[in-house]
């Protein structure tokens, strides 16, 4: 698609001829075309493409999605990032760091292993995603974002325990 000469494609596209009919015009199919080079040298064209869609201005810095300014909930965009940067990867493990106004949120996933610090709390949580819920599905249900708390779902060693007052 990326390799597509634009003049011959527009050149035969199919005009609708049947009542109702729908077709992609000239202007789909070069957005089509030029999201499809970009996809060529930027392996996560699709995902920036779907984040700008849905209002969202990320930047992606030492493996870090950056997204700054967030109007409303900065889990529900971070969770917004994960989901859709880890459906058009199919990498496993994102980070994203999300701030807007007077608040900042990290999460960190890796598998079905979630890490959230938010910086209205004093405190970070660890949460096990199941094989059914996104980040996003989880967030978007919660009113305000998740809850902070802790989710005993990480083991700490033995050793390491009684040195991390976290692990307790």
């Amino acid at each position: 698609m990326a390799e597509t000469d634009l003049a011959l494609a527009e050149a035969l596209l199919l005009p609708a001829v049947h009542l109702f009919a729908v077709v992609a015009g000239a202007s789909a199919l070069r957005e089509t075309v030029e999201l499809a080079r970009g996809a060529k040298d930027d392996l996560y064209a699709e995902a920036r493409s779907a984040l700008a869609d849905a209002g969202l201005a990320v930047r992606l810095e030492e493996a870090v999605w950056r997204v700054d300014g967030v109007t409303g909930n900065p889990q529900r965009a971070a969770a917004d990032v994960v989901t859709t940067v880890r459906r058009v990867s199919g990498r496993a493990a994102v980070a994203v760091a999300c701030t807007g106004g007077d608040r900042a949120v990290l999460v960190a996933c890796d598998d079905r292993i979630m890490l959230l610090a938010d910086s209205r709390t004093a405190m970070w949580s660890v949460y096990e995603l199941s094989s059914v819920h996104t980040l996003l599905s989880l967030v978007a249900g919660a009113v305000g974002g998740l809850p902070p708390g802790p989710a005993p779902v990480v083991r700490c060693a033995p050793h390491l325990r009684s040195s991390a007052s976290w692990a307790s």
